[in-house]
């Protein structure tokens, strides 16, 4: 593991952290007094070097420091996302993400912004909804199973990161980064959809760069605060609700329609006091 990438968060939290946190740090300490790291994966039969394609620094950092820890030889991280939009969000995205891995010592690709190639290959799923057609697991998985077998010696390395442990070390490094808190996923049909959404919800809308997002902070700082403005509900309601708008489709008064019943929806959860769905992406 590169000298300046380390556990040194570990176990510090405070009494008040809800206990999928407090259970995940003190299984990572466990891990690293045995093992050295807190994931157990390990590449395919015969992989020494990894090229990990790279959407930003907050959702690769955490994976980033367990194949550094572990018997990988070279880690090099791949941008290519000529999905994100406006470039103004694609060039904050990347920029961050390549200084990371240079303090780290990590080799970083920086690849082409090739937009018009990626829309004509977007055709007909513009009102997909996220992690639908255009963009799930499935999807991405068989893309690089796909473009491994083009390549004699390649193989593409499925393994599922998310654990509470990866979950937490994810926001305890966004925090001691200090990275830039993205408020979408990151396509303009995201953009568009995530606004309609917030529109509809009371929620000032999306803010490109800046020091002052449109929600919430701008930089992660405060990795529970971090983790439960991204918690497991929050985001099934908002995945929920762009589901539904998607089914409208171009349809503007169905969507219209839509966003109506989130916005009464919404404005019955505060007069019931709930607080739900503020997330910020």
């Amino acid at each position: 593991m590169p000298e300046k990438l380390s556990y040194s968060e570990g176990a510090a939290l405070p009494e008040s952290a809800p206990s999928w946190a407090v259970s995940a740090s003190k299984r990572i300490q466990e891990k690293l007094e045995t093992i050295g790291k807190i994931s157990t994966a390990q590449p395919p039969e015969g992989v020494s070097r990894v090229l990990l394609h790279s959407c930003c620094a907050p959702c690769s950092g955490a994976m980033v420091e367990e194949m550094c820890a572990s018997d990988i030889d070279e880690v090099v991280v791949f941008f290519y996302n000529p999905n994100i939009h406006p470039k103004k969000e694609y060039e904050i995205r990347k920029e961050e993400n390549k200084e990371y891995c240079k303090r780290i010592g990590v080799k970083f690709i920086d690849s082409d912004y090739e937009v018009d190639n990626w829309y004509s290959r977007m055709k007909g799923m513009e009102y997909d909804p996220e992690r639908g057609h255009r963009c799930n697991e499935k999807q991405v998985d068989a893309s690089g199973f796909k473009a491994a077998a083009r390549y004699p010696g390649l193989k593409y390395w499925q393994y599922e990161w998310q654990s509470d442990e990866m979950t937490l070390r994810k926001y305890q490094i966004s925090a001691t980064e200090r990275f830039y808190k993205q408020e979408y996923c990151g396509c303009s049909y995201s953009l568009r959809d995530s606004n309609e959404w917030r529109r509809a919800n009371g929620i000032p809308k999306i803010q490109i760069g800046g020091d002052t997002a449109g929600l919430g902070d701008r930089y992660f700082s405060n990795p529970l605060v971090d983790a439960a403005e991204e918690s497991q509900d929050v985001v099934d309601e908002f995945f929920q609700q762009a589901e539904d708008l998607a089914k409208a489709g171009r349809d503007v008064k169905e969507r219209k329609k839509m966003l109506k019943v989130y916005e009464n929806r919404r404005k019955n959860e505060k007069t019931d006091g709930s607080i739900t769905g503020l997330n910020n992406w």
